[in-house]
């Protein structure tokens, strides 16, 4: 797992604010440093030195709310149809 980065702040929706360390792509999962899945990455937002992130929860734990807690990501990336190929034999 990749670390996204801390947690700033709650929004009013229940929502959590991280500033990133590494930039997650949107739709990503989001853990916590057991494992616990807290969440989805809804937006990134704010200046490309250092970017934010809006986790939409799934948990209405308060314990992976907290500020200054560390959140994670599983690495998922796409190879964008690279190896799709446009042969007719395919």
């Amino acid at each position: 797992m990749e670390p996204i980065g801390i947690i700033q702040g709650i929004t009013s929706e229940g929502n959590i604010i991280v500033k990133c360390e590494n930039l997650p792509n949107i739709g990503n999962a989001v853990y916590d440093s057991t494992e616990h899945r807290v969440g989805i990455v809804r937006r990134v937002f704010g200046p490309v030195d250092s970017p934010c992130a809006t986790i939409e929860t799934e948990d209405e734990r308060r314990s992976c709310r907290q500020p200054g807690k560390k959140l994670y990501c599983k690495v998922r990336r796409s190879n964008n149809g690279k190896k799709q190929g446009r042969n007719r034999r395919n």
